[in-house]
């Protein structure tokens, strides 16, 4: 299970000590209507092709798989256009020391609070294009269909479902959201 101990968010920029990468049970249902804010001064700390600075990019790429997983469930996310003063979920980015972790999401944190951090490590660099290449570098937009299936509260599967969104580490199930997630989300929306 994963121990949040203190959440601070500071210009942007989330400080959540003592997060594992990832749960290995449910991490919490929301509620059926989501708004969830992004941090693009965060995500400038992730790499992408190599390159930090890119924000907006990743930012385009985590709302992509943010709209994959609304308009194959009933389950509904949208991004909140004022985050100041409040609690509200987020997509931000924090430093994940294994570089293999390129993303992580909370389970709830506070009533209905949940975020999505993207790996700031250097050595976690995520490419805009392509499939994945586990332990190398995957496509963001893979990355985020994955966190945003945890968002909505699926867990990591293996074995014969290795072609879900879910699957404990990237392939090509990642690229879009599957009948079986599809299925079980709805099951809970």
């Amino acid at each position: 299970m994963t121990v949040v101990t203190s959440i601070a968010l500071l210009g942007g920029l989330t400080v959540i000590p003592n997060v594992s990468a990832h749960t290995s049970g449910n991490s919490g249902l929301l509620s059926n209507n989501q708004q969830i804010c992004y941090s693009v001064s965060g995500l400038n700390l992730v790499e992408l092709n190599g390159n930090t600075n890119q924000g907006s990019t990743i930012k385009t790429h985590a709302i992509n798989g943010m709209n994959d997983v609304n308009s194959m469930t009933d389950f509904n996310v949208s991004e909140r256009t004022s985050c100041s003063g409040g609690t509200y979920s987020w997509v931000t980015s924090t430093y994940l020391a294994n570089a293999n972790d390129k993303a992580t999401t909370t389970p709830i944190i506070s009533g209905s609070v949940k975020y999505i951090m993207f790996s700031n490590n250097a050595d976690a660099n995520m490419i805009n294009s392509g499939s994945c290449q586990w332990y190398q570098n995957d496509n963001i937009e893979y990355v985020a269909n994955h966190e945003f299936g945890h968002y909505a509260g699926l867990i990591h599967q293996s074995g014969s479902t290795s072609h879900t969104m879910m699957h404990t580490s990237c392939d090509t199930g990642y690229a879009i959201i599957r009948s079986g997630d599809i299925s079980q989300i709805n099951g809970w929306y």
